[in-house]
């Protein structure tokens, strides 16, 4: 039980960081950033390619992830 209240804790403080840091993007910010539908983020996020922090049955996406990803996608990076 006390590690999961650790695990927990962790992830709380990482995504405090993020949100305060505003590193994460939401995945309507995600799509319109990029250019991309809705459904394309949420194929990747089921084939595990992108990975989310979910809060409030949202999800959240690291800023620099994000980036680094799509660049790749368009055979840019």
């Amino acid at each position: 039980m006390q590690r999961i209240v650790n695990q927990y804790t962790e992830i709380s403080g990482y995504i405090r960081k993020k949100l305060l840091q505003k590193e994460l993007l939401s995945t309507q910010q995600v799509s319109e950033k990029y250019c991309i539908s809705r459904q394309t983020i949420y194929r990747n996020l089921k084939a595990g390619i992108l990975l989310p922090v979910v809060k409030h049955r949202s999800y959240y996406f690291d800023a620099d992830e994000a980036r680094a990803f799509f660049l790749k996608y368009r055979g840019v990076g």
